[in-house]
């Protein structure tokens, strides 16, 4: 029917923006980051954040460096699975009210036969 089609058409759509934006989010959030120690790891972003806010040095904005810098080491991917989280629920609703109104329709069909 109609809703399968409009079902369809979503998944064509937004398959590719629910994997493409959490795998480039993850390369992004890889690539600046330089040590996989905590400690090292927060020493070196608040050096850069400090350059930033002084304009001596843009590798801050540059690298991208804002995106794992409110993180600790541990959790700089936290947002990669914030957003998988979120695609996954987004797309078990979907499916859930397709699935529903499905079983309203043969309800109303099997009433009106009665």
């Amino acid at each position: 029917g109609i809703n399968a089609e409009y079902m369809g058409l979503f998944l064509l759509a937004a398959i590719p923006m629910i994997v493409g934006v959490p795998f480039i989010t993850y390369r992004r959030i890889r690539k600046s980051l330089v040590h996989y120690r905590g400690l090292r790891h927060e020493n070196y972003v608040r050096s850069r954040e400090v350059e930033y806010l002084l304009r001596v040095n843009m590798t801050y904005r540059n690298k991208r460096m804002w995106m794992c810098a409110s993180f600790r080491r541990r959790a700089v991917y936290s947002s990669v699975s914030y957003m998988i989280r979120s695609a996954c629920l987004v797309i078990f609703m979907v499916f859930y009210t397709y699935r529903k109104k499905k079983k309203k329709k043969k309800k109303k069909k099997y009433s009106a036969l009665i």
